[in-house]
């Protein structure tokens, strides 16, 4: 799928790595994954491959696979904005929930309560001011990543028209189980 501008221009350079910035000036192709793969996993510091891209305006959705990741493997990142590269994952992870009235419920009833940092692509929903929302969800689990899921955390990350990151927003933290988690995962709702 061509990619209508430069995928890739981050500078780390200061960290003595360099990016290969041609391959990804012009197009994006099934030829240029491994080394696009090569520069995510660099600017990541952990293996990465590429599962999927989709073009959202001037933005690039990236579904990465890590191989080596023992508790999950996905990973999202968004190409070709402001920054050049936002971690979908590590923005929710530093985006906090104590304020909100269902993840307090949630944590009265299971005080060990915390939002997993898996996050999974929803959906995309265009905003009335032009604006791109890119929906993720998260599992609250009840102490560790193996322990029970207790409910599910909604988070957007908003860019503008022009591809220029603005925030991350919790949409909406529900109470639920595994079957919820389930049925937004796979999308049998």
């Amino acid at each position: 799928m061509p990619i209508k501008r430069s995928v890739f221009a981050m500078d780390l350079s200061s960290s003595n790595r360099s990016l290969c910035r041609d391959c990804l000036s012009a197009r994006f192709d099934t030829a240029s994954r491994p080394l696009l793969a090569k520069q995510l996993s660099i600017a990541l510091n952990d293996r990465v491959e590429i599962e999927s891209v989709r073009q959202l305006g001037p933005l690039a959705l990236v579904e990465l696979n890590h191989p080596m990741r023992a508790n999950n493997n996905k990973h999202w990142v968004v190409l070709n904005g402001m920054p050049p590269l936002v971690d979908a994952e590590t923005e929710v992870g530093k985006t906090k929930a104590d304020w909100n009235e269902d993840y307090i419920a949630i944590h009265r009833s299971h005080p060990k309560a915390s939002i997993f940092p898996t996050v999974l692509f929803l959906r995309t929903d265009k905003m009335s001011d032009q604006q791109t929302r890119l929906v993720f969800i998260a599992p609250i689990v009840d102490g560790c990543h193996a322990c029970d899921i207790v409910g599910v955390a909604y988070y957007a990350l908003d860019f503008d028209r022009s591809g220029k990151f603005l925030a991350t927003r919790i949409v909406k933290i529900a109470p639920g189980n595994e079957q919820l988690w389930f049925r937004e995962v796979h999308g049998s709702r």
